[in-house]
């Protein structure tokens, strides 16, 4: 599957910093959802009890992801989901993007697999793409970037926002993005650009860019 990449974008320091400004100026002010992300990645813990996972979920359904096309499966299921894959997902939590060898990695793949076919987030036959991304970030923030239709597809995929039908090329598509951020990051000096505000970690940062660009 073929995508448009970040990492080849040749940006310059200049057009980073401009991407990022308009985010800044422009990106949902006054937005709950801004308050409510700074939270979940500031005090985020192993997410092993019920209030822990119950913010996620309200967190979830702040970024849209219980509005318009999108819809989460009922709490109870999501709750047991995170439970039985917790351990998985706090050996994720301690990788950072900037540090992994490769998104292609056994390492990697084979846990993010197994979670994008076992977590419970969507009802079955929907795209579960989108909804497995956002809970990734929240959960691995350093490791994981959030991915939306309007802004992440419509750039990798040349203008398109559509998803393929089939989970196996969906999760590809996952990878072959995130694959992208990890190239990107070591290629640029980021960490200069984190804040306290939207770019508090370096997969969101590169999310950001992307933004800015549309904005």
């Amino acid at each position: 599957m073929k995508i448009n990449s970040l990492a080849k974008a040749h940006l310059t320091a200049k057009q980073i910093e401009k991407y990022l400004h308009r985010v800044r100026d422009k990106y949902r002010h006054g937005d709950a959802s801004w308050y409510l992300y700074r939270q979940m990645v500031w005090e985020r813990g192993d997410y092993t009890t019920f209030d822990q996972i119950e913010r996620l979920y309200a967190v979830l359904m702040s970024w849209g992801m219980n509005s318009r096309g999108a819809k989460l499966v009922p709490f109870g299921d999501f709750l047991a989901s995170i439970k039985r894959n917790r351990q998985t997902i706090q050996r994720l939590s301690n990788l950072r993007i900037e540090k992994v060898e490769s998104f292609d990695s056994p390492v990697l793949l084979r846990p993010l697999n197994n979670l994008f076919r076992s977590l419970v987030i969507v009802p079955s036959g929907k795209p579960r793409f989108v909804a497995f991304s956002k809970t990734m970030h929240f959960l691995c923030p350093n490791l994981i970037a959030p991915v939306d239709r309007k802004y992440t597809l419509t750039f990798f995929r040349n203008h398109q926002s559509a998803l393929p039908t089939k989970e196996e090329l969906q999760f590809e598509l996952f990878i072959k993005i995130m694959e992208d951020y990890r190239i990107f990051v070591r290629e640029h000096e980021l960490k200069g650009y984190l804040d306290k505000r939207w770019n508090l970690s370096l997969p969101k940062v590169c999310d950001n860019i992307i933004i800015g660009r549309s904005l």
